[in-house]
């Protein structure tokens, strides 16, 4: 029978709310006054149990195993670390171990506690093929959990952009308006072009741009010329507005142009093509000084979105490039999708990330209620979840499907999971 511990540590901590006698391999009563705190770092599973063993009471470490006998295989009696463990919990009692001092360690055995629905359960989420391991299963369970987990994954993944944000805030020596600037930046490239767009923020000091925020041309101007869209023939008026004022610009601040950077246009829609994204991003720039500032005073989650609802310059709502003439106007405003994608990866990510430096909880929720307010994504995983009993009604169903596919579904980790608990519980 294959079985792994993650199921014995979901259903050691369980066992103090049953009303179960509990005895020792050796007939000795077992009482649980705390099971202990699950360990994920080096050592025994849980720390700090207090466990009462016929009329001693104990505080120590517990360590779970299939067998009793994997306590030899893993040569935990020559471990310090686990010196201070007072009970062994197992699924199948098979061998007596003893601490390094020759001291027996009182064994309990799950075995008997666990039901055969319970392991058939187990198995069917933990050794089938599918992509979503409960897909056969979770009708069982109340909507609420399904809902609940949904909730829980996105908040963790909210954690997770956090941790992976640290680095390139510690290389801003934590300058988190350049911070700000940057994932902006770098998110309005969207995935066409987002590493080029990052290395056009680069190369564009928010000093500078702050000196001419309240001209929209001339912003418009340093971004063209300093990704290299401006170094051709002068093909009309707006063209050469754009040129003349970037040379004055550009001379004026010794700035170095990017003619490396490569702009992507190859399957991506009308819409993404970077010099409307560009634009778009220039007079979002443009319209609003210390944006981050602005995102962490705005209180109101419409006025919030409010904010980044932007839109390129009218020319080329007419033209697919500089004196190439459309022949039916676009729209140039940033997209229903685009716009979502921008909260969702860089508002409510650096609301959370900023809240979680300052320990400031407000902030924590301000982000979670954002996306709250946003409506569900629509993309290969969250169709797949949206089809498999999970009901996807905001930004924060549809993260958290992307984070329960990568986090959970994926690696079997049915026993961190809601929907696996629920399972296994019955």
């Amino acid at each position: 029978m294959k079985l792994e511990e993650d199921l014995l540590h979901y259903i050691w901590p369980l066992i103090k709310s049953q009303k179960i006698k509990l005895e020792t391999t050796n007939g000795e009563s077992i009482q649980i006054i705390h099971c202990g705190i699950l360990n994920h770092s080096e050592g025994p599973d849980f720390n700090e149990a207090q466990i009462k063993i016929g009329d001693q009471l104990w505080a120590g470490s517990v360590e779970v195993h299939v067998k009793a006998s994997d306590w030899i295989r893993h040569k935990h009696q020559f471990d310090s670390n686990y010196l201070k463990v007072i009970l062994h919990v197992v699924y199948e009692a098979d061998e007596q171990v003893y601490h390094s001092n020759k001291e027996p360690i009182p064994t309990l055995a799950l075995k008997p506690l666990i039901t055969a629905a319970q392991l058939k359960t187990y198995r069917s989420l933990k050794y089938n093929t599918l992509k979503l391991p409960c897909i056969n299963l979770n009708h069982r369970v109340e909507p609420i959990i399904l809902s609940n987990m949904l909730h829980k994954a996105g908040i963790e993944r909210l954690g997770l952009k956090t941790a992976e944000s640290l680095a390139m805030l510690e290389a801003l020596k934590m300058d988190w308006s350049q911070f700000f600037y940057y994932t902006l930046a770098q998110n309005f490239g969207f995935k066409t072009n987002a590493s080029s767009m990052l290395d056009l923020a680069r190369s564009v000091p928010l000093r500078i741009l702050a000196k001419h925020n309240d001209k929209p041309m001339e912003i418009e101007a340093i971004f063209f010329g300093q990704a290299g869209l401006l170094s051709t023939k002068i093909k009309d008026d707006f063209h050469n507005e754009l040129q003349r004022s970037y040379i004055f610009i550009k001379n004026k601040y010794v700035l170095k142009s990017n003619h490396s950077l490569l702009w992507k246009r190859m399957k991506a829609r009308p819409s993404n093509y970077p010099i409307l994204r560009i634009s778009q991003f220039s007079h979002l720039v443009s319209q609003s000084s210390h944006l981050f500032s602005k995102v962490l005073n705005v209180q109101n989650v419409v006025e919030l979105i409010d904010l980044f609802k932007v839109k390129a310059h009218d020319y080329w709502a007419y033209h697919v490039h500089f004196g190439e003439p459309r022949k039916r106007k676009r729209s140039v405003e940033l997209g229903k999708d685009s716009l979502q994608l921008i909260l969702i990866n860089t508002v409510a990510t650096t609301l959370f990330a900023y809240g979680s430096c300052t320990d400031d909880a407000a902030l924590n929720e301000r982000a979670v209620n954002l996306l709250l307010a946003l409506p569900a994504e629509r993309n290969r995983i969250t169709k797949k979840y949206q089809s498999c009993n999970f009901n996807l009604h905001s930004a924060l169903d549809s993260q958290g499907a992307i984070g329960l596919s990568q986090n959970y579904c994926s690696q079997k980790k049915c026993m961190s999971c809601l929907v696996g608990e629920a399972l296994i519980s019955g």
